[in-house]
């Protein structure tokens, strides 16, 4: 090499064979040398003097001035100074040589220009850098040297690195690097650096993809809120209508229940009317005769008074009167107790003729009927008691037997009142455009749903018939005939499929459920296309997994016209479904395709044969209740026991007869001494004739007043009659307006009422119960409006819509939610679908592969690195490197080197890679969606391997123990701190020398300040290292390190410095 006033080197020429030994004392000129090589070799002016621990201030002008720090003369040269730095190369493949070099012009102490070269088949001259004794100038040299390629420094850099060996730009890191060294404090900061090359990870697409669909996403998020919202709101208009339909039934209920009470009104006035009238005209009949009477009884009493004497036998008449006083109401009780038993009798005898007219085969009836009859003639009850016991059990026995039937008949009754209401709810549902299903696969689908919701999964399970259309209708009954229950399988998405799967085991081993078809939409990927003349062509759907399906299933099935063609296919079918499969032919049962499920006039036909199976099922129903009404009254008249009491009061007949004897005599001899006793008699008449007449008075006076107040009630029952009358026209139209507001549902209505009324229940008590009935649900009706209102007005407002946020508005939202529900949903299902693929795919082979495939190769590059270290003794120690998954970044780590991320056909973004992955994915595709501002740094990092892993040396010990570097380096001596990082940074540059192809490399590594804390015996054996690598070492270190360092390296030079000038010399010894 050739130094031209560099410090204190004015003119010298520094021949280097092979590693070389740079000694010297102190400011000698040792770094100088090493500076001036790194200047050229790097082509940068910013690392000078950086030696282990020490903090260089050297500069660029500072060694082309040479700086001495003297306060009068601070520069040695000064005004305008050449420099140059010349380098020779000895290729001995080619045999040739060539140069590389530096000039620098320094006009000022701040002021210099640099130039490199290049000269091809050249060694060093004088004429190169001298004209005469004078360093050229940058211009002299570019003219006087026409060989010579001059570079700025950024194209030297690139003219270099590939003519020292095509290296990578971590060539002008390393140099620097290695002459700076310092104590290693971080290994991973020394891993970067001199072990592990970065390398990128072009992320952009990456970014985008992840960007579009998280946006797509987001869409369709929304796009489900929005339905959800809607839903919410369908929900509370349906509960609304419901109320509003239930008030309609209130209402005619109430209606019809006030136009009955004003009939009862009016015929109760009507009937107090006339009563009262009747009275009147009773009451004065009977005044005029109770005022007749009244004269008569009073001529009859004056007259008696006159002629009433006293009488002996008076005293024993009123004796018989006692008695006969006493004995008369026994016989009046008895006499009412016989008139009851023969009521009953004859009660009796008339169920009992009901009875024999419903079942003539009744033995113990007829028996019992005839005895009866006697009994009413002329009371013969000799043979009664034990015909009537015979006669009641067989009643009983009989009443055992009705109750059963009737028990079968209410059965069918409620079996059939089940169906109706089964009916009825299919109809409101369909009246909703909502097929109804089997309870196990409603059970299923809901089941899903539920999961899903709770995972936090934006997808929804549905129902394959729900997503299909038929495009030609000659052919819908054979394929809703050939699907049959494959109508109703369950579409989830394909990383949804394992969840939804889950799901239904838990069903079938806890609830027995089973049957259910749940498709694996994952494994449909092949079927996006059908034949033309298959059932396939004739469905379509805006699903494109439902249409996948549907060709994978109906896509086999070939299209014939004629029963005759069907054979000459596999599998074919006519559009009046018979089928030819498996060389068999079959027609498919009309059960199968009568109900159709598939396509959206479905629920048309459904709807309409809902209301043919309603009618039946109706009149099926009313002839049982017509059976159950015949029945139960003759389980009534079964019921009706008159005969046991009728044979536990036939005494009183006895009774009566034995008290009527005792009466009789009693009045007979009252009668023997009236004949006798004239006087008495009278007196008893005149007493008699005085209380009468004090009662006639009271009667008359009563029948007076109460013809007053007779008079004043018709007067009040008139006028309340003509208002209840007026009162009852008005409700007659109100009633009739009722009636047309229910419509369809007018006869439910009527029978609701009937049944209310067969309930017993008084009409008013009915009108009360469901006027509060009909206030609480007006009540619930405002309140779900007003609900209503307010989720429309928070739709309106957070989605820009135009609907009045009214009841009558709600039309609007209900098409919405139809819109979003049948196109928007779907569509942007499949856009969400497909730009995950994208961005999965890109995650995959621009992230995950690219990052597992550099870390597997990083630790390679260890493996070799640990190969070249494993028989090296340093001293009594050896060296390896271990690498390990960050302990910060270890979810990361698993996440990339899982094996899952190289395997065809896995789904990364769902399925089991995203179930162990999802806390990761979602936080690196927070950090890929930041804006470039914030997410620069922060990737660069994500997108490094290096990142990913922990580094340590493992140093074992000659006495068999064994540390690790990380632990222990703080504690260590300073030689101990070197070893490792001359054996590494060795390493590193004969793997960065080795990468050049087709070309021989420099081989070429610098050290300053070498093993200065190192022992001789460590030395030795990173020298011993070093020798068996393919390296050019030149090796900085002071005097006493060449006892040690001299017989490792090809030759030792001595920098010296006499007269502040500094000179080179070989330096001899001899070889012991």
């Amino acid at each position: 090499m050739r130094l031209i006033n560099w410090h204190r080197f004015l003119n010298e020429t520094i021949e280097i064979n092979n590693s070389v030994l740079l000694s010297g004392e102190n400011g000698a000129g040792k770094s100088t040398i090493l500076d001036a090589i790194q200047l050229v070799l790097t082509c940068s002016k910013n690392n000078f003097n950086k030696a282990a621990n020490e903090n260089g201030k050297r500069t660029l002008a500072g060694y082309v001035r040479c700086k001495t720090g003297k306060e009068r003369k601070p520069y040695e040269r000064e005004g305008q100074i050449t420099a140059h730095i010349a380098l020779e190369f000895y290729e001995e493949e080619k045999n040739k040589t060539f140069l590389v070099g530096a000039v620098i012009d320094s006009a000022s102490e701040t002021k210099e220009k640099t130039v490199w070269y290049r000269i091809e088949n050249q060694g060093i001259e004088d004429d190169l850098f001298l004209q005469g004794n004078k360093p050229k100038n940058i211009d002299i040299f570019r003219n006087t040297n026409k060989k010579a390629q001059i570079f700025n420094q950024t194209d030297a850099k690139k003219d270099f690195k590939n003519r020292l060996g095509r290296l990578e730009d971590k060539f002008f890191e390393l140099v620097p690097k290695a002459l700076a060294f310092k104590p290693i404090d971080d290994i991973k900061d020394f891993v970067y650096s001199y072990v592990l090359d970065k390398k990128e990870v072009n992320i952009e697409v990456l970014k985008e993809n992840v960007r579009s669909y998280q946006e797509l996403e987001k869409m369709l998020s929304i796009i489900k809120v929005k339905i959800q919202k809607l839903e919410a709101i369908s929900e509370s208009y349906d509960k609304i209508v419901n109320f509003k339909e239930r008030e309609k039934v209130y209402d005619y209920i109430i209606k019809r229940a006030d136009a009955e009470i004003s009939k009862e009104n009016i015929s109760r006035f009507e009937f107090n009317i006339k009563k009262l009238s009747d009275e009147i005209d009773a009451l004065e009949t009977k005044r005029n005769h109770i005022q007749n009477e009244i004269y008569d009884k009073n001529d009859t009493r004056d007259k008696l008074e006159y002629e009433l004497l006293h009488n002996e036998e008076y005293l024993a008449i009123k004796d018989l009167n006692s008695k006969i006083n006493a004995l008369e109401p026994q016989i009046k009780e008895l006499e009412w107790k016989k008139n009851s038993l023969l009521l009953a009798v004859k009660e009796s005898i008339k169920n009992t003729e009901a009875l024999m007219a419903k079942e003539e085969e009744f033995p113990s009836a007829t028996s019992y009927l005839q005895v009866a009859r006697q009994l009413v003639q002329n009371f013969e009850i000799s043979s009664l008691s034990g015909i009537i016991d015979k006669f009641v059990k067989d009643k009983r026995e009989r009443a055992e037997e009705v109750s059963k039937k009737i028990y079968k008949l209410e059965a069918e009754k409620d079996n059939f009142e089940t169906r109706l209401s089964q009916v009825n709810k299919k109809m409101a549902e369909l009246k909703k455009k909502k097929l109804q299903y089997k309870s196990e696969i409603t059970m299923l689908l809901e089941e899903i749903k539920k999961v899903f919701k709770k995972a936090g999964k934006g997808s929804e399970p549905r129902i394959l018939c729900e997503l299909l259309r038929i495009t030609d209708e000659r052919w819908k009954n054979a394929i809703e005939g050939y699907l049959n229950t494959q109508r109703f399988y369950i579409i989830v998405e394909p990383e949804d499929f394992d969840l939804a799967l889950n799901v239904y085991e838990n069903l079938r081993k806890n609830r027995g459920l089973h049957s259910v078809g749940l498709i694996n939409t994952s494994k449909l990927d092949g079927y996006n296309n059908c034949g033309n003349n298959t059932l396939a062509a004739v469905v379509t759907s805006q699903s494109m997994w439902a249409k996948r399906f549907a060709n994978m299933i109906l896509g086999k099935v070939i299209l014939c016209e004629k029963v005759e063609k069907l054979k000459f296919y596999q599998c074919s079918i006519t559009p009046g479904c018979m089928l030819y499969q498996n060389h068999v032919a079959r027609a498919i049962d009309p059960k199968v395709y009568n109900t159709p499920y598939i396509g959206e006039d479905a629920y048309k036909i459904q709807l309409e044969q809902a209301l043919e199976e309603k009618s039946v099922l109706e009149k099926q129903r009313r002839t049982i209740i017509d059976s159950l009404k015949e029945i139960n009254k003759y389980k009534e008249l079964l019921g009706r026991d008159k005969e046991t009491g009728i044979k536990y009061n036939i005494e009183v007949l006895a009774r009566l007869n034995a008290n009527k004897e005792q009466l009789e005599s009693l009045r007979g001899k009252k009668s023997e001494l009236e004949k006798n006793n004239k006087f008495f008699q009278k007196h008893i008449v005149i007493e008699d004739l005085k209380r009468e007449i004090e009662k006639l008075e009271k009667k008359k006076e009563d029948i007076i007043s109460k013809k007053g107040s007779n008079n004043n009630q018709i007067k009040n029952e008139i006028k309340a009659k003509e208002q209840e009358e007026e009162r009852l026209g008005k409700q007659a139209e109100e009633l009739n307006n009722s009636k047309k507001a229910l419509g369809e549902k007018l006869e439910k209505a009527q029978k609701d009422y009937e049944k209310i009324l067969a309930s017993k229940k008084p009409v008013r008590k009915m009108k009360e119960d469901y006027e509060g009935t009909k206030k609480r649900t007006e009540t619930l009706r405002d309140a779900q409006k007003d609900f209503l209102r307010e989720m429309q007005y928070k739709y309106k407002s957070e989605h820009d819509f135009g609907a009045e946020p009214t009841y009558e508005g709600t039309k609007l939202f209900i098409e919405e939610l139809n819109k979003l529900k049948g196109s928007e949903l779907l569509t942007y299902e499949e856009k969400v679908f497909e730009a995950k693929k994208g961005a999965e795919l890109e995650f995959k082979e621009q992230f995950l592969s690219k990052l597992q495939e550099n870390i597997k190769k990083a630790q390679g590059e260890f493996k070799q690195l640990n190969k070249a270290l494993k028989d090296i003794k340093f001293g009594s120690e050896s060296y390896e490197f271990k690498y390990s998954e960050s302990k910060h970044f270890s979810k990361y780590y698993k996440m990339i080197m899982d094996d899952f991320n190289i395997v065809e056909g896995y789904s990364l973004l769902s399925g089991q890679f995203n179930n162990r992955h999802k806390e990761v994915i979602e936080e690196l595709f927070e950090k890929l969606t930041l804006d470039e501002e914030n997410s620069s740094k922060t990737l660069e990092e994500f997108t490094d391997y290096r990142t990913y892993m922990d580094y340590d040396i493992h140093i074992s010990h000659g006495d068999g123990t064994e540390s690790f570097y990380s632990k222990v380096a703080r504690e260590k001596s300073g030689g101990e701190t070197q070893t490792p990082f001359y054996v590494t940074i060795a390493a590193s540059f004969v793997q960065l020398y080795s990468q050049g192809i087709g070309t021989e490399s420099i081989g070429l590594i610098l050290f300053d300040e070498a093993f200065d804390k190192m022992d001789d015996e460590r030395t030795t054996g990173v020298l011993e290292f070093l020798n068996n690598l393919p390296l050019q070492m030149i090796i900085a270190a002071p005097p006493e390190k060449i006892q040690y360092i001299g017989p490792q390296v090809d030759s030792t030079l001595l920098a010296l410095k006499e007269d502040n000038i500094s000179y080179v010399e070989v330096y001899s010894y001899e070889k012991i």
